[in-house]
Protein backbone atom coordinates (compact mmCIF):
# COMPACT_ATOMS: atom_id res chain seq x y z
CA UNK A 1 0.00 0.00 0.00
CA UNK A 2 1.21 3.36 -0.84
CA UNK A 3 2.86 5.61 1.77
CA UNK A 4 0.94 8.60 0.68
CA UNK A 5 -2.12 7.21 0.84
CA UNK A 6 -3.18 8.69 4.71
CA UNK A 7 -1.57 11.59 3.29
CA UNK A 8 -4.26 11.98 0.50
CA UNK A 9 -7.26 11.46 2.58
CA UNK A 10 -6.01 13.44 4.83
CA UNK A 11 -5.84 16.14 3.03
CA UNK A 12 -9.51 15.51 1.77
CA UNK A 13 -11.13 15.61 4.80
CA UNK A 14 -9.72 19.36 5.16
CA UNK A 15 -10.26 20.33 1.43
CA UNK A 16 -13.74 18.62 0.65
CA UNK A 17 -16.70 21.48 0.86
CA UNK A 18 -19.35 20.71 3.47
CA UNK A 19 -21.99 23.13 2.86
CA UNK A 20 -24.37 24.32 4.93
CA UNK A 21 -26.61 25.35 2.30
CA UNK A 22 -27.28 23.57 -0.88
CA UNK A 23 -26.80 25.12 -4.48
CA UNK A 24 -27.62 24.29 -7.83
CA UNK A 25 -25.34 21.85 -10.22
CA UNK A 26 -26.39 22.40 -14.12
CA UNK A 27 -25.58 20.40 -17.08
CA UNK A 28 -26.57 21.36 -20.16
CA UNK A 29 -26.49 18.98 -23.02
CA UNK A 30 -26.71 18.62 -26.71
CA UNK A 31 -27.00 14.85 -28.81
CA UNK A 32 -26.23 15.03 -32.07
CA UNK A 33 -27.62 11.62 -33.37
CA UNK A 34 -30.74 10.76 -30.74
CA UNK A 35 -30.89 6.81 -30.29
CA UNK A 36 -32.36 6.88 -26.82
CA UNK A 37 -35.63 9.32 -25.19
CA UNK A 38 -33.75 9.21 -21.81
CA UNK A 39 -30.76 9.77 -20.15
CA UNK A 40 -29.56 8.85 -16.02
CA UNK A 41 -27.34 11.43 -15.11
CA UNK A 42 -26.79 10.11 -10.43
CA UNK A 43 -29.97 8.81 -9.35
CA UNK A 44 -31.89 11.14 -12.07
CA UNK A 45 -33.13 10.24 -15.22
CA UNK A 46 -34.01 12.91 -17.59
CA UNK A 47 -36.25 13.10 -21.30
CA UNK A 48 -34.03 13.95 -24.23
CA UNK A 49 -35.56 16.10 -26.23
CA UNK A 50 -36.91 15.93 -29.92
CA UNK A 51 -33.90 18.38 -30.91
CA UNK A 52 -31.60 16.28 -28.84
CA UNK A 53 -31.34 18.86 -25.77
CA UNK A 54 -32.09 17.96 -22.35
CA UNK A 55 -31.17 19.77 -18.91
CA UNK A 56 -29.44 18.56 -15.48
CA UNK A 57 -30.27 21.25 -12.52
CA UNK A 58 -29.76 19.58 -8.82
CA UNK A 59 -29.20 21.17 -5.78
CA UNK A 60 -25.98 20.15 -4.02
CA UNK A 61 -23.89 20.95 -1.25
CA UNK A 62 -20.62 19.20 -2.18
CA UNK A 63 -18.37 18.49 -5.83
CA UNK A 64 -19.77 15.40 -7.04
CA UNK A 65 -18.99 12.66 -8.98
CA UNK A 66 -21.84 11.55 -11.18
CA UNK A 67 -22.47 8.33 -13.36
CA UNK A 68 -24.24 9.29 -16.79
CA UNK A 69 -25.43 6.24 -18.76
CA UNK A 70 -27.05 6.83 -22.46
CA UNK A 71 -27.96 4.29 -24.54
CA UNK A 72 -24.72 1.77 -24.40
CA UNK A 73 -22.75 4.47 -23.38
CA UNK A 74 -21.55 4.56 -19.32
CA UNK A 75 -19.07 7.68 -18.12
CA UNK A 76 -18.57 9.94 -15.11
CA UNK A 77 -19.13 13.53 -15.16
CA UNK A 78 -18.09 16.12 -12.51
CA UNK A 79 -19.97 18.81 -10.94
CA UNK A 80 -19.85 21.50 -8.34
CA UNK A 81 -22.52 23.74 -6.55
CA UNK A 82 -22.98 26.95 -8.40
CA UNK A 83 -20.87 25.63 -11.70
CA UNK A 84 -22.71 24.65 -15.21
CA UNK A 85 -21.45 21.88 -17.42
CA UNK A 86 -21.74 21.85 -20.84
CA UNK A 87 -21.81 18.71 -22.56
CA UNK A 88 -22.11 17.78 -26.45
CA UNK A 89 -22.51 14.19 -27.69
CA UNK A 90 -21.75 13.77 -31.16
CA UNK A 91 -22.09 9.99 -31.39
CA UNK A 92 -22.07 6.45 -29.25
CA UNK A 93 -18.62 6.70 -28.39
CA UNK A 94 -16.99 8.25 -25.76
CA UNK A 95 -14.21 9.47 -27.50
CA UNK A 96 -17.28 11.85 -29.57
CA UNK A 97 -17.57 13.62 -26.48
CA UNK A 98 -16.82 17.01 -25.57
CA UNK A 99 -17.34 19.85 -22.99
CA UNK A 100 -17.14 22.92 -22.43
CA UNK A 101 -17.26 25.10 -19.15
CA UNK A 102 -15.31 25.49 -16.24
CA UNK A 103 -15.42 22.36 -15.58
CA UNK A 104 -14.22 21.38 -19.24
CA UNK A 105 -10.62 19.93 -17.88
CA UNK A 106 -11.93 17.47 -14.94
CA UNK A 107 -14.66 16.02 -16.82
CA UNK A 108 -12.37 15.41 -19.94
CA UNK A 109 -9.48 13.83 -17.82
CA UNK A 110 -12.95 11.83 -16.70
CA UNK A 111 -13.57 10.78 -19.96
CA UNK A 112 -9.98 9.22 -20.25
CA UNK A 113 -9.94 7.82 -16.83
CA UNK A 114 -13.49 6.12 -17.77
CA UNK A 115 -11.61 4.25 -20.41
CA UNK A 116 -9.16 3.17 -17.93
CA UNK A 117 -12.14 1.76 -15.87
CA UNK A 118 -13.34 -0.56 -18.69
CA UNK A 119 -9.73 -2.26 -18.96
CA UNK A 120 -9.55 -2.36 -15.09
CA UNK A 121 -13.03 -3.61 -14.47
CA UNK A 122 -11.99 -6.24 -17.45
CA UNK A 123 -8.95 -7.32 -15.78
CA UNK A 124 -10.07 -7.97 -12.24
CA UNK A 125 -13.33 -10.30 -13.96
CA UNK A 126 -10.40 -12.03 -15.93
CA UNK A 127 -8.51 -12.54 -13.15
CA UNK A 128 -10.16 -12.37 -10.19
CA UNK A 129 -9.69 -15.89 -8.53
CA UNK A 130 -6.07 -15.71 -9.31
CA UNK A 131 -5.67 -12.52 -7.72
CA UNK A 132 -7.58 -13.34 -4.28
CA UNK A 133 -5.06 -17.05 -4.49
CA UNK A 134 -2.10 -14.53 -4.02
CA UNK A 135 -0.50 -13.40 -1.18
CA UNK A 136 -1.75 -10.44 0.52
CA UNK A 137 1.59 -8.84 0.02
CA UNK A 138 1.43 -9.75 -3.98
CA UNK A 139 -2.43 -9.16 -4.06
CA UNK A 140 -1.93 -5.37 -2.75
CA UNK A 141 0.65 -4.34 -5.05
CA UNK A 142 -1.69 -5.40 -7.58
CA UNK A 143 -4.46 -3.24 -6.52
CA UNK A 144 -2.18 -0.12 -5.67
CA UNK A 145 -0.70 -0.67 -9.14
CA UNK A 146 -4.21 -0.50 -10.42
CA UNK A 147 -4.67 2.96 -8.76
CA UNK A 148 -1.96 4.82 -9.66
CA UNK A 149 -2.84 4.18 -13.64
CA UNK A 150 -5.96 6.15 -12.68
CA UNK A 151 -3.82 8.96 -11.02
CA UNK A 152 -1.66 8.67 -14.44
CA UNK A 153 -4.50 9.72 -16.42
CA UNK A 154 -4.56 12.70 -15.23
CA UNK A 155 -1.29 13.91 -15.37
CA UNK A 156 -1.97 14.85 -19.47
CA UNK A 157 -4.62 17.57 -18.12
CA UNK A 158 -2.15 18.73 -16.00
CA UNK A 159 0.69 19.19 -18.45
CA UNK A 160 -1.16 20.66 -20.92
CA UNK A 161 -1.89 23.50 -18.69
CA UNK A 162 -5.94 23.06 -18.17
CA UNK A 163 -5.24 22.88 -14.44
CA UNK A 164 -7.57 20.16 -12.26
CA UNK A 165 -9.27 21.89 -9.27
CA UNK A 166 -8.05 20.91 -6.00
CA UNK A 167 -11.42 19.67 -5.28
CA UNK A 168 -12.04 17.34 -8.11
CA UNK A 169 -8.14 15.70 -7.62
CA UNK A 170 -9.34 15.29 -4.00
CA UNK A 171 -12.79 14.00 -4.28
CA UNK A 172 -11.44 11.59 -6.94
CA UNK A 173 -8.61 10.20 -5.11
CA UNK A 174 -11.19 9.59 -2.19
CA UNK A 175 -13.55 7.60 -4.71
CA UNK A 176 -10.17 5.51 -5.38
CA UNK A 177 -9.12 5.21 -2.51
CA UNK A 178 -12.25 4.02 -0.54
CA UNK A 179 -13.15 1.54 -3.71
CA UNK A 180 -9.78 -0.31 -3.91
CA UNK A 181 -9.43 -0.49 -0.13
CA UNK A 182 -12.55 -1.88 -0.33
CA UNK A 183 -10.61 -5.06 -2.22
CA UNK A 184 -8.39 -5.06 0.33
CA UNK A 185 -10.46 -5.64 3.34
CA UNK A 186 -12.47 -8.34 1.52
CA UNK A 187 -9.32 -9.85 0.47
CA UNK A 188 -9.25 -12.45 3.26
CA UNK A 189 -12.77 -13.66 3.20
CA UNK A 190 -12.50 -14.04 -0.68
CA UNK A 191 -9.03 -15.86 -0.20
CA UNK A 192 -10.63 -18.17 2.34
CA UNK A 193 -13.40 -19.14 -0.42
CA UNK A 194 -10.61 -19.94 -3.05
CA UNK A 195 -8.44 -21.34 -0.94
CA UNK A 196 -9.80 -22.75 1.95
CA UNK A 197 -7.10 -21.10 3.98
CA UNK A 198 -7.88 -18.50 7.40
CA UNK A 199 -5.84 -15.04 6.50
CA UNK A 200 -5.63 -11.96 8.77
CA UNK A 201 -4.83 -8.51 7.19
CA UNK A 202 -1.29 -7.17 8.26
CA UNK A 203 -0.87 -5.25 11.01
CA UNK A 204 0.82 -3.06 8.77
CA UNK A 205 -1.99 -2.89 5.95
CA UNK A 206 -4.67 -2.40 8.40
CA UNK A 207 -2.59 0.40 10.27
CA UNK A 208 -2.20 2.16 6.63
CA UNK A 209 -6.33 1.92 6.33
CA UNK A 210 -7.42 2.61 9.72
CA UNK A 211 -5.13 5.84 9.02
CA UNK A 212 -8.45 6.73 6.67
CA UNK A 213 -10.52 9.38 8.75
CA UNK A 214 -13.70 7.87 8.31
CA UNK A 215 -15.33 10.12 10.79
CA UNK A 216 -16.50 12.90 8.54
CA UNK A 217 -20.00 13.21 6.86
CA UNK A 218 -18.57 14.91 3.86
CA UNK A 219 -17.35 11.77 2.73
CA UNK A 220 -21.05 10.41 2.35
CA UNK A 221 -21.32 11.99 -0.79
CA UNK A 222 -19.31 9.69 -2.49
CA UNK A 223 -19.50 7.08 -4.56
CA UNK A 224 -18.39 3.69 -2.19
CA UNK A 225 -17.87 5.20 1.17
CA UNK A 226 -20.81 3.30 2.37
CA UNK A 227 -19.66 -0.01 1.20
CA UNK A 228 -16.14 0.34 2.27
CA UNK A 229 -17.59 1.40 5.75
CA UNK A 230 -19.71 -1.83 5.84
CA UNK A 231 -16.72 -4.06 4.82
CA UNK A 232 -14.68 -2.57 7.25
CA UNK A 233 -17.29 -3.36 10.08
CA UNK A 234 -18.16 -6.37 9.07
CA UNK A 235 -14.28 -7.69 9.18
CA UNK A 236 -13.18 -5.99 12.48
CA UNK A 237 -16.72 -7.56 13.86
CA UNK A 238 -15.74 -10.98 12.37
CA UNK A 239 -12.33 -10.93 14.15
CA UNK A 240 -13.88 -10.26 17.63
CA UNK A 241 -16.13 -12.89 17.27
CA UNK A 242 -13.84 -15.20 16.21
CA UNK A 243 -12.06 -14.37 19.97
CA UNK A 244 -15.96 -14.54 21.76
CA UNK A 245 -16.34 -17.40 23.89
CA UNK A 246 -19.69 -16.36 25.08
CA UNK A 247 -23.01 -18.81 24.83
CA UNK A 248 -25.61 -15.89 23.30
CA UNK A 249 -26.10 -16.18 19.73
CA UNK A 250 -24.34 -15.16 17.09
CA UNK A 251 -26.29 -12.32 15.57
CA UNK A 252 -27.12 -11.20 18.82
CA UNK A 253 -23.15 -10.95 19.67
CA UNK A 254 -23.07 -9.66 16.23
CA UNK A 255 -25.01 -6.65 16.88
CA UNK A 256 -23.45 -6.12 20.13
CA UNK A 257 -20.45 -6.10 18.80
CA UNK A 258 -20.58 -3.50 15.87
CA UNK A 259 -22.79 -0.76 18.22
CA UNK A 260 -19.30 -0.72 20.17
CA UNK A 261 -17.34 -0.80 17.17
CA UNK A 262 -19.50 2.05 15.51
CA UNK A 263 -19.20 4.40 18.78
CA UNK A 264 -15.61 4.10 18.98
CA UNK A 265 -15.52 4.43 14.91
CA UNK A 266 -17.54 7.81 14.95
CA UNK A 267 -17.29 10.69 17.18
CA UNK A 268 -19.72 13.14 14.92
CA UNK A 269 -23.37 12.64 16.40
CA UNK A 270 -25.10 12.54 12.55
CA UNK A 271 -22.45 9.48 11.48
CA UNK A 272 -22.88 7.91 14.29
CA UNK A 273 -26.52 7.98 14.63
CA UNK A 274 -26.44 6.99 10.49
CA UNK A 275 -24.51 3.79 11.01
CA UNK A 276 -26.03 2.96 14.30
CA UNK A 277 -29.61 3.42 12.84
CA UNK A 278 -28.28 1.10 9.21
CA UNK A 279 -27.30 -2.17 11.59
CA UNK A 280 -30.24 -1.64 13.78
CA UNK A 281 -32.43 -2.25 10.72
CA UNK A 282 -30.19 -5.22 9.61
CA UNK A 283 -30.88 -6.59 12.91
CA UNK A 284 -34.52 -5.93 12.90
CA UNK A 285 -35.02 -7.16 9.36
CA UNK A 286 -33.63 -10.55 10.18
CA UNK A 287 -34.28 -11.29 13.56
CA UNK A 288 -37.85 -9.24 13.88
CA UNK A 289 -38.61 -7.05 16.91
CA UNK A 290 -38.13 -8.99 19.86
CA UNK A 291 -35.13 -10.32 19.54
CA UNK A 292 -34.16 -6.48 18.93
CA UNK A 293 -35.25 -4.83 21.87
CA UNK A 294 -32.09 -4.30 22.85
CA UNK A 295 -30.32 -2.36 20.61
CA UNK A 296 -33.48 -0.43 19.88
CA UNK A 297 -33.08 0.95 23.28
CA UNK A 298 -29.41 1.49 23.21
CA UNK A 299 -30.11 3.20 19.60
CA UNK A 300 -32.74 6.11 21.33
CA UNK A 301 -30.64 6.35 24.33
CA UNK A 302 -28.04 8.29 22.34
CA UNK A 303 -29.41 9.03 18.66
CA UNK A 304 -29.55 12.78 18.49
CA UNK A 305 -30.76 12.61 14.76
CA UNK A 306 -34.49 12.82 13.97
CA UNK A 307 -34.01 11.44 10.23
CA UNK A 308 -32.60 8.68 11.67
CA UNK A 309 -35.03 7.88 14.45
CA UNK A 310 -38.12 8.26 12.12
CA UNK A 311 -35.96 5.37 9.98
CA UNK A 312 -36.12 3.44 12.66
CA UNK A 313 -39.42 4.10 14.02
CA UNK A 314 -40.92 3.47 10.42
CA UNK A 315 -38.60 -0.13 10.62
CA UNK A 316 -40.35 -1.02 13.43
CA UNK A 317 -44.19 -0.24 12.31
CA UNK A 318 -43.83 -2.56 9.68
Amino acid sequence: MTKHLAIRLSLIISLLFNFAVAYSASINGKIKKVSKQDIQIGDDTFKVSEDGTFIYDKKIKNPALLDVVYGEMAWTVYVEPEATLEINISDSNLNNITYSGVLKSENACLLKISQMSEKANKYLKANWEELHIKSETDFVTVIDSLKQLYLICMVPAEIDGNRLTMDFIDRFGAYLDLNYNRFIVMYPERHYQYTGKEVALSPYVMDEIEKLNLDNKSLLDIEGYKKFVTALIDYKTGLELKSDSSSLNTEMLKTDAVFGLINEMFKQEELRDFWLSEYLIKHIQANGISSSEQFVDEFYAVCETKEYKRKVKAQLKE
